[in-house]
């Protein structure tokens, strides 16, 4: 059947779903790249040690989140947990634009960073569940969603650059 031989997770519409969520979640996540160093800057009127910083409890956070994820299960039927931690990850991402001193700004980066084992690691497990060809299809498709998204979102965030760079 043509559903059969579709490449992209769509035989199977749970992995589908979770990969379109992950795909959305990536593009805004990215902004974070770009968006963490202007928030600081602008906002904060912190330097590069700030970021430095902040960077630092990101990594704290995915190393917190990778230990946990080895030992903690999603909730529900896959995408059920999945989808709520993309949930939580999104108001975090929201929070950053909330948030008014350097601590809360790490906080909420450390706790962010947690959460990205879980939603990956839960992926990887599911589509890794798939039969080895149709496995090796929809990983691929994952990491080309990865790129695509990532790259989409820097060069949106690059087009609107130089007005922020007038307004600084």
């Amino acid at each position: 059947s043509t559903m059969h031989n579709c490449p992209h997770g769509l035989t199977h519409p749970r992995i589908g779903c979770a990969l379109a969520l992950s795909c959305i979640g990536e593009f805004f996540s990215t902004v974070l790249t770009i968006g963490i160093p202007i928030w600081l800057t602008v906002q904060l009127h912190a330097g590069a040690g700030a970021y430095a910083v902040v960077l630092s409890a990101m990594g704290i956070g995915a190393v917190v989140g990778n230990l946990l994820t080895g030992n903690v299960a999603l909730p529900g039927r896959f995408p059920g947990g999945y989808c709520l931690v993309w949930t939580a990850r999104g108001l975090l991402l929201a929070a950053f634009a909330l948030s008014d001193s350097l601590m809360e700004v790490v906080a909420i980066a450390a706790t962010a960073s947690a959460l990205v084992p879980l939603t990956s690691i839960s992926l990887n497990a599911e589509i890794g569940g798939l039969p080895g060809p149709e496995r090796l299809r929809v990983f691929t498709a994952d990491s080309v969603k990865l790129h695509v998204a990532s790259m989409s979102s820097m060069l949106l965030l690059l087009s609107d650059l130089p007005y922020h760079l007038r307004t600084l």
